[in-house]
């Protein structure tokens, strides 16, 4: 009589959890039934989260056409005329005769065309001369024997810095000196002298005076000259002007 009621109530309990899990099974049928529906149907009543509504799609009618747009012109680039330049006409050389004057004042360069006729790019303007040289050193008398003169470019202004050498012989001494353009304005603005001994004395092409730059190139043919034993002759002028 003691153990039957546990007997019972255990087959209550029993009861009871078969109940629920039918319950849930169920449950679950249902709710897996309403999920598949919902996959295949979004758009279905039960579906708590719809898709949005899409846009009616618009449909031409099969005659209609469009419209084009004219398309945009390209501009024609306009072309313009580049003015040919004028055929650059030889300009004639220029020379320079040189007046000689008195210690101070510069001698003014009368400039005459002619044509150039040496390879360098200065030549001699005329040929030696040989002067007295008291009109520019008169403190010395006839104990000087030199040549001198200017250096001249295209438009015949005076040149500043032209390396100017003579070399030779004058009697049984060898000369070799070197002056520049600018150094002895006596002269003019571009003017040179070069002291060969200190009294006068002859000689016949033994010597010669040309023109170099700054790297020792020659810029002028040796011009060669002579000398006077002479106190009226002992200063020789050598005018150099450019031409090319």
């Amino acid at each position: 009589m003691d153990g039957n009621p546990p007997n019972k109530a255990v087959k209550n309990l029993d009861g009871l959890w078969n109940a629920l899990s039918v319950t849930v099974l169920a449950a679950a049928l249902v709710l897996g039934g309403a999920m598949a529906w919902i996959f295949l149907q979004p758009g279905a009543p039960v579906n708590p989260f719809p898709p949005p509504t899409l846009p009616a799609v618009v449909r031409l009618a099969p005659d209609a056409t469009g419209t084009p747009i004219p398309a945009t012109p390209t501009p024609t680039p306009t072309a313009t005329q580049t003015p040919i330049p004028p055929t650059p006409t030889a300009t004639p050389t220029i020379t320079v005769e040189v007046i000689l004057a008195t210690p101070g004042s510069e001698p003014t360069p009368t400039p005459t065309p002619t044509e150039p006729d040496s390879a360098y790019a200065f030549t001699i303007v005329g040929q030696p001369e040989a002067i007295d040289s008291t009109n520019y050193h008169p403190e010395l008398g006839c104990n000087f024997l030199g040549i001198a003169g200017q250096v001249f470019d295209l438009r015949g202004s005076p040149v500043l810095g032209i390396r100017v050498q003579v070399n030779g012989w004058l009697g049984d001494e060898y000369i070799l000196l070197y002056g520049m353009s600018g150094l002895a304005q006596a002269y003019g603005i571009g003017g040179y002298e070069l002291k060969l001994a200190e009294a006068p004395a002859a000689s016949r092409g033994d010597l010669f005076i040309r023109l170099l730059d700054q790297q020792g190139i020659p810029l002028s043919d040796r011009i060669y000259f002579d000398t006077e034993a002479d106190c009226a002759r002992n200063l020789v002028i050598v005018q150099f002007q450019q031409v090319r």
